[in-house]
């Protein structure tokens, strides 16, 4: 029996402390039975029953426990290592931070605090009035164009007319209730977002002079405008391409060339690739990330120089070789007068800060990809005092805390913004139904509002395929595009890292597929007619295909478990984000980029974050038919379920992955008798057979009439 002091107790912190309070170490499999309350020989014999936190998970399946004990792994609150070098079995082991963590106590995660305000009858009278001007408009889309709040949080899910809405926001400003187009500001956060919103714009209201800006496009033109108040000469934008110029003479006047800096900075990391250029412009990327996490934290030049010195031996080497090109960087900034990105932000502050006089007057500022704001940008927004906010957001799609954003801007809103109004748009005009069950069952851990589906026809538009291994995973994809009577660049192939990329690109350049490569370092390649995009996820958002494969979605690559910031971690520079969570978001991001198909490929063990709900999901969807004619009443199917269940718990695996419903109804329709049977049932192969045959073709032969 639970005590009851411990019955409100998170997860997370039982166990850590049913870890803690165990006398000897144990295994995983160990574990998850003393989590569970199961009284085997071994839990009795060392009175372990007893425990105070024995039984705590009683009721949680063993896929649950599991899961729940991966992300507490790569959170690095526990360890599963060897005891020692001599032994062959592994124990689980609570780490430094594990036991700060059950000494500080657990602090909930912020919530959205205020409720989503829904549309009402009164809403819909208020429409009304409005005569032609919200036609083409959702329900969701109309209040939140119209609401008079002077502080409205709008969550838009992914697909929800976002943009549509922002436009028309701007315009029902300006036309009906006649703020000056000057006094109107809409920040976004790329490019082409900004010239897409300046086109719709002008089409509607030729001539206006709304600010349609980005973060940096903003306070470049305040820079130029007040140049003279903060500079003492000349200065300009270190732009992507000076970026590089500049890191290559600094890295040649510290005694390297681009590949050996490279060789260097990755190699300590066992960061094996063939692609030389991504890796340099990843390190190129890193450099100004650290550079950009001190400034966004507020912190001095100073704090880096320390963070260095208290580096392991191992990695100092790498640091101070960094922090070597870190200072150049600042010399020859100041020197030949260039101000990268972040400048842009700290200058127009320190602009504000002398003088005031030259902050602009804006009555209403709009705010896109809410979710993405860092604290320098969240603090110039502070500097112009608007009357009016409106933020645009998705939670969901919040993944660049390694880059310094902060979702809680967005979650603590209504903190900031007491009398704020929260709305939001519900209805994805993107993906098909299929897809969009699949995408709230998995950010489901978010607690956030279901997206709604405009396409409800079920299709069977979700595929999750198994592989033998990578090799295969990608054969199958290029095969699989070479079938498809789709506009190749309707179709996107997406993986977690840069490795996962070059691998499938030579799948690509053996079957003769065109094909253009997306990354963080070069996102803003955009495909010809007849070209497949491979990309990582992090390149693409903001993007959708008709088509999207999604490839390694296993538990390796979500969450990753691979740095591809070597620097980064070494100086602790991303700490201060929930990696996990941030990947479930990457995660559902990649899945929400399809329309009409998603292709889920993985090999070796499935990623926790598809749980066996979202895999009965995708399985439901993809014989709905077979199973409404197959599954009432049938005692053979049943029985197969039941054998597949207790297998699965045996062998510490989700269900589905022992045999999936197509292939348990195929079974029931044809009644193989023979192996040579069996391997012309959908989901067979010969690996299978070998594990499972025998016994399949026992509960075939004991349950047939």
């Amino acid at each position: 029996m639970i005590e009851p002091a411990i019955i409100n107790e998170p997860n997370h912190i039982m166990v850590l402390k049913a870890i803690h309070e165990l006398r000897f170490k144990v295994g995983k499999r160990f574990l998850v039975n003393l989590l569970k309350g199961d009284k085997t020989d071994r839990i009795i014999s060392h009175k372990l029953n007893k425990n105070k936190y024995f039984g705590c998970l009683g009721g949680f399946t063993d896929f649950e426990i599991n899961s729940l004990l991966n992300e507490l792994e790569y959170k690095k609150l526990i360890e599963v290592k060897k005891p020692d070098r001599t032994k062959f079995y592994t124990v689980v082991c609570l780490t430094d931070d594990g036991e700060k963590e059950i000494l500080n106590g657990y602090v909930p995660k912020k919530r959205m605090q205020s409720v989503i305000q829904s549309v009402t009858d009164e809403d819909k009278k208020l429409f009304s009035l409005f005569g032609n001007f919200l036609d083409g408009l959702n329900d969701f889309q109309k209040k939140a164009v119209i609401d008079s709040s002077k502080h409205i949080l709008c969550v838009a899910g992914a697909g929800t007319g976002k943009t549509k809405v922002l436009t028309k926001r701007v315009e029902f400003l300006s036309r009906l209730k006649n703020v000056q187009d000057d006094k109107i500001l809409a920040i976004t956060f790329t490019r082409k977002a900004r010239k897409e919103m300046i086109k719709r714009l002008e089409k509607i209201l030729p001539g206006n002079k709304f600010y349609i800006e980005t973060f940096n496009s903003f306070c470049e033109k305040m820079l130029k405008q007040y140049s003279n108040m903060i500079y003492n000469k000349n200065c300009k934008v270190l732009d992507f391409k000076n970026r590089i110029l500049l890191v290559n003479h600094i890295v040649k006047e510290l005694g390297y060339t681009p590949e050996s800096a490279t060789d260097l900075y990755f190699s300590h990391r066992r960061y094996i690739s063939e692609d030389k250029k991504t890796l340099y412009l990843r390190f190129i990327n890193d450099l100004f990330a650290v550079m950009d996490h001190y400034r966004n934290m507020e912190k001095e030049f100073s704090e880096l120089k320390n963070a260095v010195s208290n580096i392991d031996p191992s990695d100092r080497k790498v640091a101070e070789f960094v922090l070597n090109v870190i200072e150049k960087i600042i010399f020859y900034k100041k020197k030949l007068g260039y101000r990268d990105y972040t400048d842009q932000l700290v200058h127009a502050m320190e602009l504000f800060s002398k003088f005031p006089e030259c902050i602009p007057k804006f009555e209403y500022v709009l705010v896109d990809e809410y979710q993405d704001v860092n604290n320098l940008q969240m603090k110039l927004l502070d500097y112009l005092k608007p009357e009016n906010v409106f933020a645009v957001g998705d939670p969901r799609q919040s993944i660049f805390g390694w880059r310094g954003s902060n979702i809680q801007h967005i979650m603590r809103f209504s903190e900031k913004y007491p009398d704020c109004k929260m709305l939001e748009l519900k209805i994805n005009y993107r993906s098909k139904g299929d897809i969009i069950k699949v995408l709230n069952s998995v950010i489901l851990p978010m607690r956030l509002p279901e997206i709604g589906c405009y396409d409800n026809k079920s299709d069977k538009n979700v595929l999750m395929l198994e592989h033998a291994n990578e090799e295969a995973e990608h054969l199958f994809v290029a095969q699989s595009i070479l079938s498809l009577e789709v506009p190749r660049e309707e179709i996107f192939v997406l993986g977690r890292t840069n490795k996962q990329l070059e691998k499938m690109a030579e799948t690509f350049r053996k079957f003769g597929i065109d094909f253009i490569k997306k990354t963080v370092e070069e996102p803003n390649i955009e495909p010809k007619e007849s070209q497949i995009t491979l990309s990582t996820i992090h390149a693409i958002k903001g993007l959708e295909a008709e088509v999207v494969y999604l490839i390694g979605a296993n538990n390796f690559n979500f969450p990753c478990k691979v740095s591809e910031h070597p620097i980064l971690d070494i100086l602790k520079t991303n700490d201060s984000y929930d990696k996990y969570e941030e990947e479930l978001r990457v995660f559902y991001v990649a899945l929400s980029r399809a329309k009409s198909k998603l292709v889920i490929n993985y090999y070796s063990t499935l990623t926790d974050f598809i749980d066996n709900r979202t895999s009965n999901i995708i399985d439901a969807e993809e014989n709905r038919e077979e199973k409404n004619n197959k599954e009432s009443g049938n005692k053979l199917f049943n029985v197969l379920k039941k054998w597949r269940l207790e297998k699965a718990r045996d062998l510490n695996v989700k269900a589905f992955q022992i045999l999936n419903d197509r292939t348990l109804i195929e079974i029931c329709q044809n009644r193989p008798t023979t192996t040579e049977e069996l391997y012309d049932i959908h989901g067979i192969g010969p690996n299978k057979i070998r594990r499972f045959g025998e016994e399949v073709l026992k509960v075939v032969f004991e349950n047939c009439d």
